[in-house]
């Protein structure tokens, strides 16, 4: 849990001003019910889990005042567990906000889980996910939930089949 006293928190989705040199990184600490570094665990706790090649970034909103995400249109490539088909919404917990620091001068952070990227455009990923229907969206699990593809097509085959033999023992 992050907790930061005496700070202000707004979303800004222009990031154009954004860059490494003035930027904080804020790590959260992931706390869940379930060991997500076991594949069995994670799966048996996702409604899906499926390869999707991220198309484009598609917004940002928050969950409360300080917690920023980041949505991404994702074409559904194959399905492990669930049935999804054609392009869906992944909702990433990963994301820019601005801030007063204590001086009173607005700062750029990033909020994001420890290990944790944003989506890339055109690459391929595994993700494992909870559908929020409220939002139209489905919430990865951070992290264990967003998993790159390496494009050797040898280890594609052997992380898809590790997926595949998880959903047949996931513990749920």
């Amino acid at each position: 849990m992050l907790v930061i006293i005496g700070v202000y928190f707004y979303v800004n989705e222009d990031t154009s001003q954004v860059t490494k040199e003035n930027i904080e990184v804020f790590n959260m600490e992931l706390d869940v019910q379930f060991n997500p570094d076991n594949l069995e665990e994670l799966v048996g706790n996702s409604e899906n889990v499926f390869i999707g090649e991220v198309i484009e970034n598609v917004g940002s909103d928050r969950i409360d005042e300080t917690l920023p995400r980041t949505q991404f249109q994702v074409k559904v490539v194959e399905n492990i567990k669930g049935e999804l088909r054609g392009n869906v919404i992944v909702n990433q917990h990963i994301g820019y906000f601005n801030y007063k620091g204590e001086s009173g001068e607005e700062q750029f952070g990033l909020e994001k889980f420890e290990g944790q990227e944003f989506l890339q455009e055109g690459k391929t990923y595994i993700f494992s996910s909870l559908f929020q229907a409220d939002k139209g969206w489905h919430n990865l699990h951070p992290v264990q939930g967003e998993v790159l593809i390496n494009e050797d097509k040898r280890l594609l085959s052997v992380e898809r089949i590790a997926y595949q033999e998880a959903f047949k023992n996931q513990d749920i």
